[in-house]
C-alpha cells in the first residue's frame, strides 16, 4: 500500500516538475529528472522513469520526448494558453483600474507561472507598455490620459516651425 500510494505521489511530483520547468526549448534529462524526484524525498530510478512517462502519457498527458546523443529529455508540450493568451491576461489585469497594485503583482505571477518556469520569467519582465511607463500602475483612464497626452505633444511639435 505505502508502494502504491509512493508511486503515485512521484507520478504527480513528475507532472508537476514537467509543467513547470520544462517546454519545447527546455527540455530535462532523465538525470536531472530522477535527481528533481529524490529531492523531494520520493523513490526514482532511471530505468524505470521511462514506464511512469508512458503511464502519463496512456492517461492523456502530454509528455514528448527528445533523445540528444544518449540521453532522453522530456518536456509538456500542451498547455492550457498559449503565451500570447497569457500575455492579453496579463494586460487586462494591468489596465484594470480596481485591481490594486499589490494584488496586480500577485495576479500577473500568477497568470506568468500558467505558461512555465521560462516563460514566466520573460513575461513578468516584459510588459506591453512602452518601458517609460513602467513603474506606473495602468489604469483605463490612466491609459487614456497618457495617450491624450501624447497626442498633444506630438500635434504641437508639428505646429512648430523646422529648422533647418
Amino acid at each position: 500500500m505505502a508502494q502504491e500510494n509512493g508511486n503515485k505521489i512521484k507520478l504527480l511530483k513528475l507532472l508537476e516538475i514537467l509543467r513547470q520547468e520544462s517546454d519545447e526549448d527546455h527540455p530535462i534529462s532523465r538525470r536531472a529528472l530522477c535527481e528533481r524526484i529524490r529531492r523531494e524525498g520520493i523513490k526514482c530510478d532511471i530505468r524505470t522513469l521511462s514506464l511512469d512517462i508512458q503511464t502519463l502519457n496512456r492517461f492523456g498527458f502530454e509528455v514528448m520526448s527528445v533523445k540528444v546523443a544518449h540521453e532522453k529529455f522530456y518536456y509538456v508540450a500542451d498547455r492550457s494558453f498559449e503565451v500570447p493568451e497569457l500575455k492579453i491576461l496579463i494586460d487586462a489585469v494591468q489596465a484594470a483600474s480596481f485591481i490594486t497594485e499589490k494584488k496586480s503583482k500577485e495576479l500577473i505571477a500568477k497568470i506568468a507561472a500558467l505558461g512555465g518556469s521560462h516563460q514566466a520569467s520573460i513575461m513578468q519582465s516584459k510588459s506591453s507598455f512602452p518601458i517609460i511607463f513602467g513603474s506606473f500602475h495602468w489604469s483605463t483612464s490612466g491609459f487614456i490620459r497618457w495617450s491624450i497626452l501624447i497626442m498633444i505633444g506630438t500635434s504641437m511639435l508639428n505646429m512648430v516651425p523646422r529648422i533647418l
